[in-house]
């Protein structure tokens, strides 16, 4: 597309603020009512490219490009296998028969009960052999060996019930050690299960962290997408809307001078009427008694002089710039490139 040059100071000064100094000169008023801008030569150039021209290299086909590559790296053939796995982690993660341990409150309960049974044993033992030790003494120091036969059965029986309570200590001890070791082994089993659910878990976390790296990025591109897909609307419409402000400039500055124009003959004229009957009526002694206020002057500053000049720094488009730009541009923005009317400039 052929544009002129101030077409493209549409774009590139598309920032720029419409303030202007109050204090300009006077004799800027009496210039065109139109200003002069420079024409620089013509030049071929579309908005696309001066778009890609702008963040080299992100331009929009490779923002576009990676658009498309992040939404095939997320594709559901391989997504959806992904997620079920870590729905299956997470099931895993909750699983009640390895969190927890079934009848260990009842086996743990009947270890105490045997450790007790133990103790009462083990004291039972220790009361039999201080009984030997005391039978011992005595009969050491009755030196008499007709009390040794009824001394020896009854040893025998004493000797009989520490081999019941010993056997029944071995078996306490054997029973636990075997729930010790089976105590272990199911401990193993679970932490052996945790090693593995954490080590799935840790993997998932990784895949879903990278997942949400490229979403992010993928919502961060399909926005610049957004922006960009707006950006010929945009254009339209400035450039129309710079075609409408130069037209309200030249139909106010028309309206403008044609006020000043009658506002100074009115001004003037009623300067004179004042300076004349100012000449008669100063040196009356009434001035200043009856009359006062006479001494007054209208207000310069309104309908007297040019309103300063505006919207001077405009790119320059003109309206058959903006017929030419709808001629070339596709019919999807032709509804936005409508040529301004008088209408337009009525409040």
């Amino acid at each position: 597309m052929t544009d002129r040059g101030g077409l493209r100071a549409a774009l590139l000064d598309d920032d720029d603020d419409d303030d202007d100094d109050d204090d300009e000169d006077d004799e800027d008023d009496d210039d065109d009512d139109t200003p002069e801008f420079a024409n620089p030569s013509s030049f071929n150039v579309t908005l696309l490219d001066w778009i890609n021209v702008q963040d080299r290299p992100n331009d929009v086909e490779s923002v576009v490009r990676k658009c498309f590559d992040s939404i095939n790296r997320l594709d559901p053939r391989v997504i959806q296998p992904f997620l079920t796995d870590c729905r299956d982690t997470i099931a895993k993660l909750d699983n009640q028969n390895m969190k927890a341990i079934k009848g260990l409150e009842d086996r743990l309960y009947a270890l105490d009960q045997m450790i007790a049974s133990c103790k009462k044993l083990v004291n039972e033992q220790k009361e039999l052999a201080q009984g030997f030790l005391a039978n011992q003494k005595r009969a050491e120091n009755l030196k008499d060996t007709s009390v040794l036969p009824d001394l020896c059965l009854s040893h025998t029986n004493q000797l009989m019930i520490m081999l019941n309570n010993h056997r029944k200590l071995l078996d306490i001890k054997k029973k636990c050690t075997t729930a010790k070791q089976e105590l272990a082994n199911n401990l193993q089993v679970r932490l052996k299960w945790c090693c593995y659910v954490m080590l799935h878990a840790d993997q998932d976390s990784e895949k879903l962290q990278a997942l949400l790296r490229l979403l992010t990025e993928l919502l961060e591109r399909v926005r610049v997408v957004e922006a960009l897909s707006t950006v010929p609307q945009m254009y339209c419409l400035a450039v129309v809307e710079v075609v409408r402000r130069k037209m309200f400039m030249r139909h106010y500055r028309e309206w403008a001078y044609a006020l000043v124009k009658d506002g100074k003959r009115l001004y003037e004229a009623e300067k004179f009427k004042r300076e004349s009957f100012g000449k008669l009526f100063r040196k009356s002694f009434l001035r200043n008694r009856l009359f006062r206020g006479l001494d007054s002057w209208p207000p310069t500053s309104f309908c007297t002089r040019k309103p300063r000049r505006f919207d001077d720094e405009l790119p320059d488009i003109s309206l058959d710039d903006l017929q030419f730009l709808k001629s070339c541009c596709p019919v999807e923005v032709q509804p936005f490139l409508m040529v301004p009317t008088m209408c337009d400039l009525s409040p």
